[in-house]
């Protein structure tokens, strides 16, 4: 079987193996556009179009990475980028802007990039700490963590060390140790 993308055997041997091909048509739309919105601007060149992969993580919403010196795609949280098209859609625009902008970081020309890119989305850039400033509702989350005196609550789409040990940490508000699991339904 033929690869669709002449790129994808290029960087198959240098993703890790947790990452698949995203197969989400609406996911592979939005990269596409936001892809060529980039290519249009001059941040990238068409003929180094990278695949999106997608992977599962408790610690980050997207990735981006290089391969040999050109992009080699970007993967994100598969289950939000399922469940909410318009975090999708930023975290995409947030990942392409870091492939534009190597080794900028969350800096003035990576903000920059983004904005750009995103006015097709009508997207301003900016890093998302938490489900929360993506706007995705936490019912998507499977795991949560409250604080047992001031209800600070954290909220994961996979298993972490702190869902699954809470009484080892602290809760970053009052660093009070009381820490306990919770169903977010109840």
């Amino acid at each position: 079987m033929k690869a669709k993308n002449k790129n994808i055997n290029k960087y198959a041997l240098l993703v890790p193996k947790t990452w698949k091909l995203c197969t989400n048509p609406e996911l592979i739309k939005i990269w596409d556009e936001a892809w060529n919105e980039a290519v249009k601007l001059g941040y990238l060149k068409a003929e180094d179009k990278a695949p999106l992969w997608t992977f599962k993580s408790c610690y980050r919403w997207g990735e981006s990475r290089y391969a040999k010196g050109v992009p080699a795609g970007i993967v994100g949280v598969e289950r939000i980028f399922n469940k909410s098209p318009n975090s999708a859609k930023e975290t995409i625009v947030h990942e392409i802007a870091h492939l534009c902008t190597k080794g900028d970081h969350h800096g003035n020309k990576w903000k920059k990039c983004g904005d750009e890119i995103g006015k097709i989305y009508n997207i301003k850039m900016s890093r998302a700490d938490s489900a929360e400033d993506l706007g995705i509702d936490y019912s998507l989350m499977d795991y949560h963590v409250r604080c047992k005196h001031c209800g600070y609550s954290m909220h994961w789409p996979e298993k972490t060390v702190y869902w699954a040990h809470p009484e080892k940490y602290y809760c970053g508000c009052c660093n009070n140790m009381e820490l306990e699991r919770y169903n977010i339904n109840n």
